[in-house]
């Protein structure tokens, strides 16, 4: 964010910082575009909850409805004692029917249309599912992501009591919290509807803040390149957000583009951001921009602890974490087909490719710039050395964008030439002057 600010630019071109690290705004831009496709039907499914959650009765609030299958189950008939109707065997990983509750039908069969191929802690048994949620599972916590919303969990080991089945089977990933296991505490809540209402408007809230933010990092990447559209920002706005709900039309499967779009090349991101910003441009430097708008360089030691030591070792450790775990992403008992991560994968390397081939692109230039006789040699330093420092500098645009916030190291160039024309230009005079006295001297 202070980097944002102080450029006053978007990502892409807020890492000119570094000539060799331009390609990582453009990773960060691609990222964002990606996940603004996606998120459109997130926030679509979220409409949808948010207006048929104005009735006296929520339709996901028992079984007896067209979309519910013989597996449906209202937890208000079930029990420990009667698990048997689902399972023929006394132990329910052998054989087992899995039941569904209405909020899990009513999302896959009604909402998506899949085929067949809060305020709930004294519900019974609701802590058993906080006790699965706090109790340390020490080979779980390797996976950094099995911390979730306690809420949840309460309700997960209401309604594990309720069809005698293990937590593990009761909860999933993904949309599933969010669509099927707050539904199903809302529908139980006195006053149903009205929490439900609530709730998605909440929901609603926070998706269209994200989805703003998002699409404002393409956006104002597309005007820091080309500059000739900021008089159009109006209509480019309107024609990306028009072009990104037509591609997200077609979609169905946004949890694919979760797991691979923004999942692993965002952290990668995130890393390389650490790296540039406190390594390649320098802690040091990055602290005198902040004096710049602040007029001090405030908690630095803090600063210093987390971007420079713990947050790039744990964003490293997550990278690497996520790759040596990965797994296809699935959809209950749907398995993505080969093509599908193929796919996946297209979309990882689409945002990460621009950081190689930008950084390829400015080596190259970078080559040509410091065998030029122009560039000023440093004494015994071999060519690779001068190339590879002059990458690593900042391009002659980074700094602040108006000219007004532009001074100390970052003073226009143009104004400095101009100065310095200008002083040129009085000794000129000058010596005009005096050339013309002396030639006058001598004539007489």
């Amino acid at each position: 964010m202070s980097l944002g600010q102080f450029t006053s630019r978007g990502a892409a071109a807020a890492f000119k910082m570094s000539r060799m690290f331009k390609g990582l705004g453009w990773a960060i831009g691609i990222n964002s575009f990606l996940c603004s496709i996606y998120y459109n039907i997130i926030i679509a499914w979220i409409l949808f909850y948010f207006f048929t959650s104005f009735r006296s009765k929520l339709q996901w609030s028992d079984c007896g409805n067209w979309w519910n299958t013989e597996r449906c189950a209202n937890p208000e008939t079930l029990n420990y004692s009667n698990s048997t109707i689902f399972c023929n065997s006394i132990h329910y990983q052998i054989n087992c029917t899995i039941p569904t509750l209405p909020p899990e039908e009513y999302f896959d069969n009604y909402v998506l249309h899949r085929s067949d191929s809060l305020d709930n802690l004294d519900l019974p048994s609701a802590r058993f599912g906080i006790k699965f949620y706090l109790k340390p599972n020490w080979n779980k916590i390797r996976q950094f992501d099995v911390f979730a919303d306690i809420a949840i969990f309460s309700v997960l080991g209401y309604m594990s009591f309720k069809t005698g089945l293990p937590i593990e089977q009761v909860a999933k990933a993904g949309p599933g919290l969010a669509f099927v296991a707050y539904p199903q505490a809302l529908s139980i809540m006195p006053g149903g509807p009205f929490w439900a209402v609530i709730f998605f408007f909440m929901l609603l809230t926070l998706g269209l803040d994200t989805q703003f933010g998002l699409a404002d990092v393409v956006i104002a990447g597309l005007l820091d390149t080309f500059k000739q559209l900021r008089q159009h920002k109006l209509f480019v706005s309107i024609s990306y957000c028009i072009f990104c709900y037509l591609l997200a039309l077609p979609i169905c499967a946004p949890i694919l583009m979760n797991e691979y779009a923004v999942n692993l090349s965002l952290i990668i991101c995130g890393f390389l951001e650490f790296v540039v910003i406190d390594y390649i441009y320098g802690f040091n430097n990055f602290m005198e921009d902040i004096r710049m708008m602040l007029g001090k360089r405030p908690l630095e030691p803090y600063w210093f602890f987390t971007w420079c030591i713990s947050d790039p070792i744990i964003t490293l450790v997550l990278v690497f974490s996520s790759i040596i775990r990965f797994q296809p992403p699935t959809e209950g008992n749907y398995e993505y087909s080969a093509y599908a991560n193929m796919l996946g994968w297209l979309m990882v390397c689409s945002s990460l490719i621009f950081i190689p081939c930008i950084m390829v692109y400015e080596f190259i230039k970078a080559w040509k710039v410091t065998n030029s006789l122009q560039y000023k040699v440093i004494e015994h330093m071999p060519h690779y050395l001068r190339m590879l420092t002059y990458a690593r500098k900042p391009d002659t645009e980074w700094g602040p964008a108006k000219n007004e916030n532009r001074y100390g190291r970052y003073k226009p160039k143009i104004e400095q030439s101009t100065s310095i024309n200008q002083s040129n230009i009085n000794d000129s005079d000058n010596n005009s002057t005096l050339k013309f006295k002396n030639m006058f001297r001598t004539r007489l």
